[in-house]
């Protein structure tokens, strides 16, 4: 039999090895294919700055993020000092932020033995928040305390690492300032890592709440679904007006927190939803649940790091004409 010969690219080649290589190169690139798109839908990028050694850090600079604001809180003892770096034009919007950088690429190492007996003054807090567009919001954020060359991660996770916040507290041309006499470090929700330092809670670190006896006896809430949504924790909320007469509520996430029981008394993991001072003065609970209406509301609950197992509750704030009030929904973990 004799096998036919062909020339290809300027050398003499069989059609049968001709055969091989075109499906070869054909492989290859069918290969190629799949991995980038493969990469596309599911590769993180992960910028240059991020910290090795601290996951959390990373965990916030692989967001699809195009940039960040950053809230720098320091605390003295006596004054709580708080700057919100944020950039407001469209030639800022694809800049990652300074000062996010400056977090982020800080490195550390985990430590087992930190109490809070290792806290000295001044201490730190930062929050950042991920945006992925001039109006659009990440679900969530994270925040950190940072006191004595330590790193409190809302996580539980405490970490021996060295910031420098002389710049990071630098106020810039479009920042906001505010810079208030404050004796008591439970007023800045964004302190509320050190409650959980060491994956416990530590009701120093709390402020009592008294959600479960001011609740709404006629509004009933209960969580039907607990899941998890893009790797953020999430609840669904069983809202029932069981009252003859309206009830109005407000789900932005301001209003809306979380009550742990610890040793028989239960405490607020952050900021008051219905009481507190300065974010009561805004108008709000523009929303009404009718009487003998029912609604489901789904919360994110990525703002409060990991829990322990424990007696939770989520509690809603409402308002009954002047009078704040909650629903409440307990659950256990």
């Amino acid at each position: 039999m004799i096998e036919t010969v062909v020339v290809f690219k300027g050398k003499t080649m069989t059609r049968k090895r001709k055969a091989i290589y075109i499906i070869s190169i054909t492989a290859f690139a069918f290969v190629c294919t799949i991995l980038f798109i493969l990469n596309l839908f599911f590769g993180r990028h992960t910028p240059e700055y991020a910290g090795g050694k601290i996951p959390e850090m990373m965990r916030i600079a692989r967001m699809d993020a195009k940039w960040y604001d950053t809230d720098i809180i320091r605390y003295d003892g006596t004054t709580m000092t708080w700057v919100n770096h944020r950039l407001w034009y469209p030639n800022e919007v694809y800049a990652f932020n300074q000062y996010a950088r400056k977090i982020l690429e800080t490195k550390g190492e985990l430590v087992e033995d930190w109490t809070p007996d290792d806290l000295a003054i001044p201490m730190y807090a930062f929050e950042i928040e991920p945006k992925t567009g001039f109006l659009e919001y990440e679900e969530c954020g994270e925040m950190w305390v940072y006191s004595n060359g330590f790193l409190i991660a809302q996580t539980g996770n405490v970490y021996k690492c060295d910031i420098d916040f002389s710049d990071l507290m630098e106020v810039g041309e479009h920042d906001f300032l505010r810079e208030v006499e404050e004796d008591d470090i439970l007023n800045m929700s964004c302190f509320r890592p050190l409650a959980y330092a060491n994956h416990k809670w530590n009701p120093d670190y709390l402020r009592p709440a008294s959600a479960m006896d001011e609740s709404v006896p006629d509004i009933e809430a209960a969580i039907t679904e607990q899941y998890e949504e893009d790797g953020w924790p999430k609840v669904k909320v069983l809202l029932k007006n069981n009252s003859e007469k309206d009830w109005h509520y407000e789900e932005n996430s301001i209003f809306v927190g979380i009550i742990v029981r610890v040793d028989g008394r239960w405490y607020h993991l952050d900021y008051d939803p219905a009481f507190d001072e300065y974010y009561a003065t805004f108008p709000s609970y523009n929303k009404i649940i009718k009487a003998g209406e029912e609604k489901n509301l789904i919360f994110n609950l990525g703002r409060y790091g990991d829990f322990p197992s424990g007696d939770y509750c989520v509690i809603i704030g409402g308002k009954d004409g002047n009078v704040y009030n909650y629903a409440c929904a307990p659950y256990r973990l």
